[in-house]
């Protein structure tokens, strides 16, 4: 068995920071410092660290967001929450495509992330990593797109208005 095969005098043959007899209780292995491979070692997953944060040591992705334990922590976010900053769009993605997980505006434009990726494939087509999209005026009627956005009008369309949203600008402000 395992438990005969591990060093009598050294309770933590891997040096994770877990005794054999735990690794054994939680099913990690007593050899792998990082049973499921995502760079955090198991003692590190299944304590309170400095990320403030515990994962489970024999899944590399916790939260199922497609970005590693371990990569999680490199980005600085929560690994037990696939959208840490709430704005619609999961980490894994965010950092895949080079958004900013922790902040639902990654390009600075005024128009949030999700909005913007679920219309990266319309003509013309927004960008969630480009601020100059905010300030174009897609359908030519003089209002910049995040305008349109907070307005509740439609960027690509002069017509219909839409609704009236924040009522600060454009069309949907009686035509100001």
């Amino acid at each position: 068995t395992l438990e005969s095969e591990t060093k009598p005098l050294d309770p933590d043959t891997d040096g994770d920071g877990l005794t054999n007899a735990d690794e054994y209780g939680i099913g990690t292995d007593p050899y792998l410092a990082d049973t499921d491979g995502d760079t955090l070692n198991d003692g590190e997953e299944v304590t309170l660290g400095a990320d403030g944060y515990t994962t489970d040591p024999l899944v590399t992705d916790t939260d199922t967001d497609t970005l590693d334990d371990g990569d999680e922590f490199l980005a600085g976010t929560n690994p037990k929450n696939p959208d840490t900053d709430g704005d619609g769009v999961n980490d894994g993605i965010e950092v895949g495509g080079a958004m900013d997980p922790l902040y639902w505006d990654s390009d600075g434009d005024a128009m949030p992330d999700k909005f913007e990726y679920d219309n990266m494939a319309s003509g013309p087509a927004l960008d969630p990593i480009d601020a100059a999209d905010g300030l174009l005026d897609f359908d030519g009627d003089g209002i910049e797109n995040r305008h349109e956005y907070w307005n509740g009008s439609d960027a690509w369309t002069t017509s219909p208005v839409g609704q009236s949203g924040c009522g600060f600008w454009g069309e949907a402000a009686s035509g100001d």
